[in-house]
């Protein structure tokens, strides 16, 4: 990563006509410096520079080898059904979003905890085209 971060700065620096220092310090200062130092020519890079698209094809490739390493890919979030029809004690209705996760055998509502079994599944449908055609004529 480093190394990748510095030759960019360098050949930033070289084609501005900027002096190319040594780099040196601790990995992560290293690292530091040279995003400090790439987003401040940003303007640059992005209006003039010839070398933007396959700079920025690297450190897009950068960017997902890190992330996957620092943050896994999320579980499959299922299938959207809908938004949520139950109605509180006051009369609010719930409206978050339903999914049916993968391996999953009812709907089951984060927001309100609410759960719809299969055999409900044709209400539920009623249910949200009922309030969906309601917000749309509201």
């Amino acid at each position: 990563m480093t190394g990748l971060l510095e030759s960019w700065v360098d050949a930033v620096r070289h084609d501005r006509g900027r002096p190319e220092p040594a780099h040196t310090g601790s990995p992560e200062g290293r690292v530091d410096r040279a995003c400090g130092e790439l987003l401040g020519h940003m303007p640059w890079i992005a209006v003039s520079w010839p070398q933007a698209g396959e700079f920025a094809g690297e450190i897009w490739d950068l960017a997902r080898s890190v992330s996957s390493m620092i943050r896994p890919s999320a579980p499959e979030r299922g299938a959207r059904i809908g938004n949520c029809p139950a109605v509180d004690t006051s009369g609010a209705r719930c409206g978050a979003v339903l999914r049916l996760a993968p391996g999953e055998k009812a709907v089951r509502c984060e927001w309100c905890g609410n759960c719809y079994p299969p055999y409900v599944w044709a209400q539920l449908k009623t249910w949200i085209d009922e309030d969906t055609a309601a917000a749309g004529a509201a």
